[in-house]
């Protein structure tokens, strides 16, 4: 390949890179649980450019080596020499215990993780699978006619009429888990762990910074520190059942069954994310970690943004500037019910513009601001699926039955990047 022809290969990925951003820009401007999300069209198109710009990465010989991580990453070796393009590195990765980098997505390069699913699992298969499809196929029993591709990876290992669906055919619901969940529109990300457990660095304090003349002895402060954080997988599950009549017969039944798991998953990601206690096998979510910042408002629903004011300020003192508040729909609701003394809408305070607003069923009465880039959630085993024509009733009252299970946990790598907004205590 020549100079001219690589060049245009860059330029290429560069145009879907701008392609790619505006579409993402676009959904988040769009309000309530459509926030983020894209439509099926878009989708459609959002997958097509994604493949269309890994196909030339690869071929693009120039770089070779690290894979390039982020699209952003592409605008960045523009201004490189061909020779530095080797050196790029993702911002913010994480190094485990041995030196070597953990890999994590979020929502700027969550459509790289259903090929990273496909990359790494244990049946060879790279062509897209459908959850909907197999389920259809195992409803009917006509796998050549419904689900060709799923057969084959189901092979004919049943159990007592169960079908133990691989990683490789639920990569896109756990694609649309993370996708709908508040967190990782939030800017939470995801790591998946080989081990049951994963250990990670969390930041205690800071290094104080200090200039000094030479052959002067550096008098600052000692107290920087980190401590271990071990995620530890814990199961999550998920059932839903599904007549066989619906299943034969209805219209676009499979991407429905997708989407409700992934509905499903993603509400019970947020809540453990937001509110997970640490106990009964319940992963510790980020209103339970030591060392966040607090902000109380007076009375039940009270809430002004007087509160979210100081909330702010409480994470910019400490040099971590917010970028989300997840918050109950009924907080942002009296928000925006305030009036000022005209009678008119209460006009928010500058520090309002600044962060994203998102609100969640999961919370009640409380809000979380914060920087959630500092978020992490680790999964072991990604999801497990499996579904059932004679389990419990199934047989008798002609249904299916879904099960979905993962084994999660989730961390703050720096707890006070977070404040909690709550009622006062009585």
């Amino acid at each position: 390949m020549n100079q001219k022809e690589k060049d245009k290969q860059l330029k290429r990925m560069v145009k879907i890179a701008d392609s790619l951003e505006a579409m993402n820009e676009k959904a988040e401007l769009r309000e309530g649980e459509d926030k983020g999300v894209f439509s099926e069209n878009e989708q459609s198109t959002w997958d097509s450019m994604i493949k269309e710009y890994d196909s030339l990465r690869n071929t693009f010989d120039t770089l070779k080596g690290p894979e390039i991580k982020t699209l952003e990453d592409v605008r960045a070796n523009m201004k490189l020499p061909v020779n530095e393009l080797h050196k790029s590195n993702p911002a913010g990765q994480l190094i485990n215990e041995n030196g070597e980098e953990i890999r994590t997505f979020n929502k700027d390069n969550l459509s790289e993780l259903r090929s990273y699913i496909l990359s790494q699992g244990r049946l060879g298969i790279t062509e897209e699978l459908s959850l909907g499809k197999a389920i259809r196929a195992i409803a009917t029993g006509n796998w050549g006619k419904f689900a060709p591709a799923e057969a084959r990876a189901l092979g004919t290992a049943t159990l007592g009429g169960q079908y133990f669906i691989p990683a490789e055919m639920s990569a896109k619901v756990i694609e649309l888990s993370l996708a709908a969940a508040q967190v990782f529109k939030s800017g939470a990300s995801m790591t998946p762990m080989s081990t049951k457990t994963l250990t990670i660095p969390k930041v205690l304090t800071m290094p104080e910074v200090q200039w000094k003349a030479e052959n002067v002895a550096y008098t600052g402060s000692l107290s920087a520190s980190f401590e271990p954080v071990v995620l530890t997988a814990k199961t999550i599950v998920a059932i839903l059942s599904l007549s066989i009549e619906l299943a034969e017969d209805g219209v676009g039944v499979e991407k429905s069954v997708e989407a409700m798991l992934a509905k499903s998953i993603s509400q019970e990601i947020d809540r453990v994310c937001l509110l997970g206690t640490g106990s009964d096998n319940e992963p510790k979510g980020i209103a339970n970690t030591t060392g966040i910042l607090t902000e109380e408002f007076a009375a039940e629903g009270d809430i002004a943004y007087s509160n979210l004011s100081s909330a702010f300020y409480k994470l910019e003192a400490v040099n971590n500037s917010p970028n989300s508040l997840i918050m109950a729909s009924s907080l942002f609701g009296t928000l925006d019910a305030l009036v000022d003394l005209q009678e008119q809408p209460l006009k928010p305070p500058p520090s309002y513009e600044k962060y994203a607003k998102l609100p969640s069923n999961q919370l009640t009465e409380q809000g979380i601001l914060g920087l959630y880039s500092n978020l992490l959630v680790g999964f072991r085993t990604s999801l497990n699926l499996e579904v059932s024509r004679s389990a419990e009733s199934a047989l008798t009252e002609m249904k299916i039955l879904i099960r979905a299970y993962a084994r999660m946990d989730c961390a703050c790598k720096i707890a006070n990047s977070f404040c909690l907004i709550k009622e006062a205590a009585a």
